[in-house]
C-alpha cells in the first residue's frame, strides 16, 4: 500500500513471549490531510514564511483492523491543532468496515503558530481512542515526506483494507475511490493499493 498523502499503514509488529497480548486496532490507509491556497499572505513577497490565510479542503481515506477480529467499527475525525489547542476540521465519520470523509478547510496561521493535523480514530469496543498526529508538510497534497517514505503492514491487513476501502466507490462529494482501493481527492492521488500503479 503506497500512501501518497498524510498517510498511514501503521506497521504490525508481532509480539513474542508468554506475556504476549494482541496489538491494538490500527487505521490502515491515508491519515486526515489537506490542500490549501492562499487566500492571503501577511509576509513579504518572496518570503518563506507561512503566516497568511488559507482555505482549501481536509479529507481521510481508510480502514480500521485488529489482529484478532479482523475489519473493525469506529469513528474518524481530522482535528488540526494550533499551539496545541485543538480545531475540529472534519466531523466523526463512522467507519463500519471502511469510510472515506471530506470537508472545506479555512485558517489563519501566524507565523510563531505550531500547527499539526491529527487523525482521531474513536473505536467502536473498548480500546482507547487513538490520536496519530502529523506536522503540515507530512499533512498537504501532495506530502514528499510520504511519496519517499514506504510504509508497510502485511500483505493480509493491505488486501483486507484495500478491498474494504475498494467497497466504498466510487466515493462521494470531493472522494473519488476506484474498486481497487485507490483514492483521489480532487486531482490528487493519495492512497495506492494494488498492484500499485495510476489506472489514470
Amino acid at each position: 500500500m503506497n500512501v501518497r498523502a498524510p498517510l498511514l499503514a501503521l506497521a504490525l509488529v508481532p509480539l513474542t513471549g508468554p506475556a504476549a497480548t494482541a496489538a491494538p486496532p490500527q487505521f490502515v490507509g491515508q491519515l486526515c490531510g489537506y490542500r490549501t491556497t492562499v487566500v492571503q499572505k501577511s509576509v513579504p513577497p518572496g518570503s518563506f514564511g507561512r503566516e497568511g490565510a488559507y482555505t482549501g479542503i481536509v479529507s481521510f481515506a481508510g480502514a480500521l483492523y485488529s489482529d484478532e477480529a479482523g475489519l473493525v467499527a469506529g469513528d474518524v475525525s481530522c482535528v488540526m491543532k494550533f499551539d496545541g489547542v485543538p480545531r475540529t476540521v472534519l466531523e466523526p465519520v463512522s467507519v463500519a468496515v471502511a469510510g472515506a470523509g471530506a470537508a472545506r478547510l479555512s485558517f489563519h496561521q501566524r507565523a510563531d503558530t505550531v500547527v499539526v493535523m491529527c487523525t482521531v480514530v474513536d473505536f467502536a469496543d473498548a480500546t482507547p481512542t487513538r490520536e496519530i498526529c502529523v506536522h503540515p508538510g507530512q499533512a498537504e497534497f501532495p506530502s514528499l515526506f510520504v511519496k519517499e517514505a514506504v510504509w508497510t503492514v502485511s500483505r493480509p491487513v493491505e488486501t483486507a483494507a484495500c478491498a474494504a476501502i475498494g467497497a466504498l466507490a466510487p466515493g462521494s462529494g470531493e472522494v473519488e475511490v476506484t474498486p481497487e482501493g485507490d483514492v483521489y481527492v480532487g486531482d490528487e492521488w493519495t492512497l495506492d493499493c494494488l498492484p500499485y500503479a495510476n489506472p489514470r
